[in-house]
């Protein structure tokens, strides 16, 4: 970047590179310019369901492994949930529970783990005003399946979202599924798009 200051004209001169954007704020007190890189669209599963609960999504940003498997057996413990799904991504791991909630149960059940704190306000955030993860490829890797995290209790750990459960299988063909007692009858998961940087 150039800059010159010549009989109070101030020049700037920067090229954008291809995966670079500007953006000119101008107030009473202050004018700025900004360079940032230009957003990715992204596409993300949501967690909201058809009856108006959601399922458990976490998401972790390089946390210790040891440290997600201890806050999933927490929760498992105390909110009765059955295995989650645990994927792999660039910077950490996500979690997934079939399990369906109230909104509000989610706040809570996320705030007894070490999630990413921006990832728990995301509703507040997002005009769907639901959680979502992120399935789309992202620097050219989409989530990985990595296992199935939890005991498996073989109880009935309450209504199961069966689209979402269809959904990991269209996504992940061979995906190992925690045996199940009580699929919903719902038909549909909400898909979205966001930008993602």
């Amino acid at each position: 970047m150039r800059v010159e200051l010549k009989n109070n004209t101030l020049k700037i001169s920067y090229k954008l590179k291809s995966s670079e954007t500007y953006k000119i704020q101008k107030s009473k007190k202050v004018y700025a310019i900004s360079i940032f890189k230009k957003p990715m669209i992204l596409k993300g599963m949501s967690s909201a369901t058809e009856d108006n609960h959601d399922v458990l999504f976490i998401d972790y940003d390089t946390q210790d492994l040891g440290v997600i498997k201890r806050d999933y057996s927490v929760i498992q413990r105390r909110f009765k949930l059955p295995q989650a799904y645990l994927f792999k991504t660039n910077r950490g791991y996500h979690v997934v529970c079939l399990k369906k909630f109230l909104p509000h149960t989610i706040y809570t059940i996320l705030s007894y783990t070490h999630c990413d704190s921006a990832y728990n306000s995301m509703p507040l955030r997002n005009r769907y005003r639901g959680w979502v993860l992120r399935i789309s490829q992202k620097q050219k890797k989409k989530p990985i399946f990595d296992s199935l995290i939890g005991k498996d209790f073989r109880v009935d750990t309450g209504k199961i979202s069966k689209p979402h459960k269809e959904f990991l299988s269209k996504l992940y063909p061979g995906i190992k599924h925690p045996k199940y007692k009580n699929l919903d009858k719902c038909k549909n998961i909400f898909l979205q798009e966001y930008e993602g940087l």
